[in-house]
This record gives C-alpha cells, sequence and structure tokens, in this order.
C-alpha cells in the first residue's frame, strides 16, 4: 500500500473535483469518517457543500496542516 502522506483523496461538489493529500482532507471529522467508510477509489460527493464553500474548507485545512508542520520540531515530523 502507498504511503498515506502520498495518498490523496478526491471531493467532488457541484460537479468539480477537488484532489486533495489524505493527510490534510482528513484534519476534517466528516471527510474523514467518509473516507474510512468508502475507501479512496471514487471521488466522494458532497451534495451539500457548495464549491466555493468547500474550497474555502480545503483552504483552512490546508492553513492548518502546514501551520502545525511547521511548529513541529524536525524529529517529530519524521515520525
Amino acid at each position: 500500500m502507498a504511503d498515506d502522506k502520498a495518498t490523496t483523496v478526491k471531493l467532488k461538489s457541484n460537479g468539480e473535483i477537488f484532489e486533495v493529500e489524505k493527510e490534510v482532507a482528513c484534519r476534517s471529522v466528516t471527510i474523514k469518517d467518509v473516507v474510512e467508510d468508502t475507501g479512496l477509489d471514487t471521488p466522494i460527493a458532497l451534495p451539500e457543500v457548495d464549491y466555493e464553500i468547500l474550497s474555502k474548507v480545503l483552504e483552512y485545512l490546508k492553513y492548518h496542516h502546514r501551520a502545525e508542520n511547521e511548529s513541529l520540531p524536525e524529529d517529530e515530523k519524521n515520525s
């Protein structure tokens, strides 16, 4: 199986597909639960979430993922 950090999740909203690192996407408990239930083979449809809102949510998740990784000491990032 591929490394989880290299794995991506495809999220679908209003016909648009976002491809996001699994580690970033799974910061959302809702997305994490869906990934655990359905796997990564097909895009996860989020019909109740507008494209623009999903875009902002992913921006937020990426920001916090990046901020957390930058604040961790180098030895903790690799574990």
